[in-house]
């Protein structure tokens, strides 16, 4: 299996700069969002992956 088919690159994030599992929600969102994702939704996104963790 390629991985390439499940990732894309432009998600990978490796230098972040977060050090909470809050600010890595609102990081990898906010990457989501520069890929094209609705902004919209930045905030029930962000409220499901706090659910999630």
């Amino acid at each position: 299996m390629d991985i390439s088919t499940v990732l894309n690159v432009k998600n990978i994030k490796l230098n972040m700069t977060a050090r909470t599992k809050e600010e890595v929600i609102e990081e990898l969102t906010d990457l989501l969002i520069q890929d094209g994702a609705s902004p919209i939704r930045k905030t029930l996104f962000v409220m499901s992956g706090y659910a999630r963790s």
